[in-house]
């Protein structure tokens, strides 16, 4: 899935209508806008002497606030000057509580060692800890070991009296009294009872409906009035430029009828875009974060390889679990994920995960294995029994893979021979290696291995040379498939092995078999993780795009039940 093309859209307008288009493009969030430049592409093709005779230059223009006319602006003075007396006092509040939880913590470690209901009138107790290494003179001073080489030391002394202490040494807070640790202990009861008031006073004030609505309002205005310092501006005359998807070119129609003679668009597809727009199908979108993050966001001319993960991920996944009943509850755990995390990348993986695991039951009947139990009357494929088919097998999934790999990237560069020739290389020489590691191998394939290796020195130069080793390299990869379900098939056996019936044994199985389960999942999600991104997406992507900034009212933070709003 490529990028949707992109064209550079210029609107040029009155300026008295400024204000209500800018609010029609925040409404449709169908354009990104950027900083206007005036070129000689954007000259009318007839005649139009009022725009062909502007003088357009970049300022910052003032919108007009019709959006915020009907705020009952002391309404809401008032609560955001409570809501900033609140917030204040709840952090004064806060930070008291920490100094008392400090002293108090002090003041239990300091009568843990010195019991007493009251100082004496007339005398301090101080008391500090030091590194043992730093306390050189112990002079007559009251000395406890503490763990770790520390030391808790005890003076008391005339109220009056200055006494030096060493330099390292960590000041304790020493109460008066038992009296004064109550006192301490009831001011935090009573701080954390008006804490929970003001929290409350805070989400009821947040919470307000208007509020809510005026916040809204307001960074609607803040977004239009940032656009409009992108505007270009003649005399009596502005100039909007935009980005926008081919498939949003037939809503500026909306546009041109709204505002009829008072705009003149014009827009030119781009060959090149330092912006993109994916559109993959709805049920590729949750697992774009993880392949955006594992491997960034695809460049104009890529191939986004989201759906591709999405298709092979939970192939391979399924090839390395291979069981029935972990395929069902990697299935469950997948959906709990889903359920805790709405968005983002544990969602995306939690939909790889679920998809694994219906392929793992797939292969989990082809090879028999329910929890390491073979319950059917056949098995079609054992893997503790073929090591060697399924070692085959896996290579012949990294075959698939790679070569899928460079078809997509001679796909990608087909208008470039230059791009196109290595790919075709390094797809013979692949061809020519499955074909050796079949036992069919013809003398006239080194006049073939040649051509190829002068292809890549030719367009690679000596990097392509050095690199030959890697078409073997990257298949080999591919055996870790196998290697690591082989390794799944013997703890399972092995588990199933220590298995008594009794209640110890019957515990010990289920958990064993869920950390196997848990193991397996990451085991399945690294490497088959590691193949689609290291093997097979270098060989067609380089990544590098940013996606299209949609001028959206719909996207304003945190209001999206306003987004069939409609706002003047």
């Amino acid at each position: 899935m490529k990028s949707e093309k992109i064209y550079r859209l210029a609107i040029f307008f009155v300026e008295h209508i400024k204000d209500k288009l800018i609010a029609k493009l925040h409404e449709l969030g169908i354009v990104e806008i950027k900083e206007a430049v005036i070129n000689t592409r954007f000259d009318p093709s007839h005649d139009l002497s009022l725009l062909s005779n502007l003088d357009y230059e970049l300022q910052t223009i003032k919108p007009g606030n019709k959006i915020l006319d009907s705020i009952d602006y002391n309404y809401v003075l008032q609560k955001a000057k409570r809501l900033r007396e609140l917030y204040k006092n709840a952090k004064l509040l806060n930070d008291e509580k920490k100094r008392l939880l400090d002293n108090i913590q002090d003041s239990e470690l300091v009568m843990s060692y010195i019991n007493y209901d009251k100082l004496p009138e007339g005398y301090k107790l101080i008391a500090f800890q030091i590194d043992e290494k730093d306390l050189k003179d112990k002079k007559n001073w009251e000395v406890y070991r503490l763990p770790d080489n520390k030391l808790i030391v005890f003076i008391l002394t005339e109220t009056g009296q200055k006494v030096e202490l060493p330099d390292k040494a960590e000041i304790l807070y020493v109460p008066n009294s038992k009296e004064e640790l109550m006192q301490m202990r009831n001011r935090i009861k009573e701080i954390n009872k008006e804490i929970i008031s003001i929290n409350d006073e805070i989400e009821k004030i947040e919470s307000d409906e208007y509020l809510q609505d005026v916040k809204f309002s307001i960074m609607v205005y803040l977004e239009r009035e940032n656009v409009a310092k992108l505007i270009g501006k003649g005399e009596g005359y502005g100039l909007i430029e935009c980005y926008i998807p081919e498939k949003n070119l037939s809503l500026l129609d909306e546009i041109k009828r709204e505002f009829n003679d008072d705009i003149y668009i014009i827009y030119e597809k781009l060959e090149d875009s330092p912006v993109v727009y994916i559109n993959n199908p709805d049920y590729v979108k949750p697992i774009e974060p993880v392949s955006y993050s594992f491997g960034g966001i695809p460049n104009y001319k890529d191939i986004d390889p989201s759906l591709l993960y999405y298709l092979l991920f939970p192939i391979m996944f399924g090839f390395i679990v291979g069981d029935v009943i972990y395929g069902i509850i990697i299935m469950i755990l997948a959906k709990y994920v889903e359920s805790r995390f709405k968005q983002g990348i544990f969602n995306g993986m939690a939909k790889l995960w679920f998809m694994g695991g219906v392929w793992s039951i797939i292969f989990g009947i082809i090879f028999n294995e329910f929890a390491g139990f073979e319950l059917l009357g056949f098995t079609l494929f054992h893997r503790g029994d073929h090591v060697i088919e399924y070692l085959g097998f896996s290579l012949i999934i990294g075959y698939i893979h790679l070569t899928l790999a460079y078809i997509l990237n001679i796909k990608k560069h087909i208008k470039h021979l230059d791009h196109v020739l290595p790919s075709i290389a390094w797809l013979i020489l692949l061809n020519v290696l499955a074909l050796y590691l079949l036992g069919i191998f013809s003398e006239w394939f080194y006049i073939v291995i040649i051509i190829a290796i002068l292809i890549l020195y030719k367009e690679e130069g000596i990097l392509g040379i050095i690199e030959l080793p890697s078409i073997l390299s990257n298949l080999i990869s591919y055996v870790r498939l196998a290697i690591l379900g082989i390794v799944g098939v013997i703890l399972a056996s092995l588990i199933n092995r220590l298995f008594l019936p009794d209640l110890f044994s019957l515990i010990f199985f289920i958990v064993f078999h869920l950390l196997h389960i848990l193991l397996v999942i990451l085991e399945g999600s690294i490497q088959a993780g590691r193949l689609n991104i290291v093997e097979f997406r270098s060989k067609f992507f380089e990544g590098g795009g940013r996606f299209l900034n949609v001028f959206s009212i719909n996207k304003v933070k945190g209001e999206q039940r306003w987004q069939n709003r409609q706002l003047d």
